[in-house]
């Protein structure tokens, strides 16, 4: 998937560009803030983490940073993150400066790393982006509308602080049908549609509404957002 990921990087690293060897314009001055969970998340052994790998980079899993050198990229994506979880989830320090994974809301919660790393970019006269994607374990635990939810707040947050959202939807499963095309069963939580063979199709509530997911709230909030999940069915299909 290195080549997804590569493009992922390619859309998000567009507006840093500067010409080589001239002063920097203020307007270009640009970080990237990842949140999100395993798919976006630093690998912590060789040939594993997400797609963040390829756009900051990683000397862990080798791969070489997307964006331009001294670009600020911070990945704070969690493995197992939920919209939920990665709010009330974190860090709590020992007395020996260790590390542990608690389950209640902290003063170091997921949430509040991301946000820390955000305000000290915008601090710094940064254009701040800051891409949001969830899924893969919304999809567990609770439907659509929940996940949707987190989104607008989290989407709204960020803005309060200066930073930049960036809605991306879950990158895809290797599940394949018995024909060969996908199970598309993250659909509602990405884009409010799902696959068969080549035809979306519209899945609706009872009160036939779209159900609202991603893209759908990047919609309501006007706010940007890239379509991974629909690149990523486009890509498995070709190299299965």
């Amino acid at each position: 998937m290195s080549y997804l990921y590569s493009t992922v990087g390619l859309l998000l690293v567009v507006c840093a560009a500067a010409l080589p060897n001239t002063p920097e314009p203020a307007f270009l001055r640009t970080s990237f803030v990842l949140i999100g969970d395993s798919t976006t998340a630093n690998g912590t052994t060789p040939n594993s983490g997400g797609w963040g790998n390829g756009l900051c980079g990683s000397q862990i899993t080798g791969n070489i940073p997307s964006v331009l050198p001294g670009t600020p990229c911070i990945n704070t994506a969690h493995n197992g993150a939920t919209t939920g979880s990665f709010v009330a989830d974190g860090y709590e320090v020992s007395p020996c400066n260790s590390f542990k994974v608690v389950s209640h809301r902290t003063t170091s919660s997921f949430w509040n790393i991301s946000l820390s790393a955000i305000q000290g970019e915008v601090a710094a006269g940064r254009k701040t982006i800051v891409t949001i994607q969830f899924g893969h374990n919304d999809q567990k635990i609770a439907p659509p509308e929940s996940m949707a939810a987190n989104l607008t707040s989290m989407v709204q947050q960020i803005r309060g602080i200066g930073g930049v959202p960036v809605l991306v939807t879950s990158l895809t499963r290797r599940t394949f049908n018995a024909d060969g095309t996908i199970s598309d069963t993250l659909a509602p939580w990405a884009n409010g549609t799902s696959w068969s063979g080549s035809h979306p199709l519209i899945l609706v509530t009872s009160n036939d509404h779209a159900l609202p997911a991603t893209i759908s709230v990047a919609e309501q909030e006007k706010t940007h957002w890239i379509d991974l999940h629909k690149a990523s069915i486009a890509y498995v299909r070709l190299w299965p």
